[in-house]
C-alpha cells in the first residue's frame, strides 16, 4: 500500500507535461493518459503510434511499461499501463518516473510536439 502510495504520488509530476491527459490507477496499478491537446483532450492520430513510441524510448532506458491503444473510440486514444512488482523499492519508483518523463520528452520532440 506504501509503494502505491508513493508511486500515485511521484506521477503526479508528470501532469506538468503538456501531452499528459491523465493520471489514475489504485495502488501500483496506474495509468498515465497521452492526448495531443490538453484543452480538448484530442487524441494523438493513432498513425503516430504514440504509446509505441514511448514504450521504445522506454524499453531502451530498461523500463517496461504496458503500451495500450484505442482507449478513446477503439482506434484513436493512447495510454500506458503501469504494474511494476510488489517488492518496489522508492529508489526504483522515483527512477521509473525520471525515464518516463525523459522518454516523453524525447517522443513529443520527434512528434514536433514540442516537451
Amino acid at each position: 500500500r506504501d509503494r502505491g502510495a508513493y508511486l500515485g504520488q511521484r506521477l503526479e509530476r508528470l501532469r506538468k507535461i503538456p501531452c499528459v491527459g491523465d493520471i489514475r490507477g489504485r495502488g501500483l496499478l496506474q495509468t498515465v493518459e497521452f492526448v495531443a491537446d490538453r484543452e480538448t483532450r484530442t487524441p494523438f492520430p493513432a498513425e503516430q503510434q504514440f504509446s509505441e513510441r514511448l514504450f521504445r524510448a522506454l524499453q531502451s532506458r530498461g523500463v517496461l511499461v504496458y503500451p495500450m491503444r484505442g482507449t478513446v473510440d477503439g482506434v484513436s486514444g493512447d495510454h500506458i499501463l503501469l504494474a511494476p512488482p510488489f517488492i518496489i523499492e522508492e529508489k526504483h519508483i522515483d527512477l521509473l518516473v525520471d525515464e518516463i518523463e525523459h522518454a516523453l520528452g524525447e517522443v513529443t520532440r520527434e512528434l514536433g510536439q514540442g516537451g
